[in-house]
């Protein structure tokens, strides 16, 4: 099972890297050279299934990072990933048997949720995490659902059955009053690749 432990949790938009002009194959190398990155999400919502399918075979043959599909779960079952997550609409969209299947053969599994209510509602065996936020205000998700700042982060994690990943708004700022206690996850602050390389030097600066 991949860990969440003093860990990050990056995720590989491709739209992102195409409005930023971000090389997304220079990024998967940073990442493979950190400790602190053990796995990503491949996120391509405007790709269909068979470019989506073809984005993820390029990237896992440049990489041994194990890939998390978002969404794609028809794909993640085919191509046998390690890892798939699933929105909350997205797994409610699905069937006993798919449900059943996806448990069955994908090992790291995620979902999202927005409140304590979400949370709650969650079966700790199914799932190994699930996302939480927005936590701040955020431009890489349409119609993204009430922020919920970091007191609520804060009471509400103390509740949760199952891992978290906070996610929405995390940025430079902010992002040491999540790691390394939780596992963070994030689009713009990690294609960052010179913050990739600062957080290795400040964790070990705070422990000293």
């Amino acid at each position: 099972m991949l860990s969440l432990d003093k860990k990050i949790y990056p995720i590989l938009d491709w739209e992102y890297c195409e409005k930023e002009k971000i090389d997304p194959y220079s990024v998967l190398r940073v990442w493979e050279e950190s400790e602190f990155i053990s796995f990503y999400q491949l996120r391509a919502k405007n790709l269909g299934n068979e470019e989506y399918t073809e984005l993820f075979k390029s990237m896992k043959r440049r990489t041994e990072l194990p890939i998390v599909i978002n969404d794609k779960w028809e794909i993640a079952l085919r191509e046998n990933t390690y890892g798939i997550h699933l929105g909350k609409e997205d797994f409610g969209e699905l069937d006993s048997e798919g449900k059943l299947e996806i448990a069955k053969r994908i090992k790291f599994r995620g979902t999202s949720s927005h409140s304590i209510e979400d949370l709650k509602s969650l079966d700790p065996n199914y799932f190994s995490y699930s996302g939480l936020g927005p936590i701040f205000p955020t431009q890489n998700k349409l119609n993204p659902s009430p922020v919920l700042g970091l007191e609520t982060w804060k009471r509400i994690s103390g509740q949760s059955p199952i891992p978290l990943v906070p996610i929405g708004g995390i940025d430079e700022k902010n992002f040491w009053e999540f790691f390394p206690k939780f596992c963070p996850a994030g689009i713009g602050l990690f294609t960052n690749i010179e913050f990739i390389g600062q957080i290795s030097k400040s964790y070990y600066k705070n422990l000293t």
